[in-house]
């Protein structure tokens, strides 16, 4: 099967969750970028961001979280689509979900099918 030219950064520091992620979602697209903590995918972000077609980040992560990140990427691209993943359901992830304009908010346990129908139905 032909790989989807699209890339994902993924930013997920729990390391089996961001293995099994990462395994999956190679399997059907270009490129995943891995990165552990905000930081470090805005790093990766900065370097590659002409290629990076979307970003899946967890929002509660040492060093920079998810809504940190998300608001150094959109000083730069305010059209990148994000998704955020949270275990935890709460109105104020959801307030500021809706007001950094994040793409889609999954909860986990996250059900990959449904990450990769709202990539395929919507992004590409």
């Amino acid at each position: 099967m032909e790989k989807i030219k699209f890339n994902i950064l993924l930013v997920e520091d729990i390391d089996t969750l961001s293995d099994n992620i990462e395994r999956l979602l190679s399997k059907l697209y270009n490129k995943v970028y891995v990165a552990k903590n905000g930081k470090e995918a805005f790093d990766i972000f900065l370097e590659n961001q002409d290629d990076i077609d979307l970003i899946i980040s967890d929002i509660k992560m040492p060093v920079m979280d998810g809504f940190e990140l998300v608001k150094e990427v959109k000083n730069i691209n305010t059209k990148i689509p994000i998704f955020l993943m949270s275990a935890y359901n709460e109105t104020d992830n959801m307030d500021l979900a809706n007001y950094f304009n994040i793409s889609k908010f999954f909860v986990k346990p996250i059900n990959i099918i449904e990450v990769i129908d709202e990539i395929n139905n919507n992004y590409i």
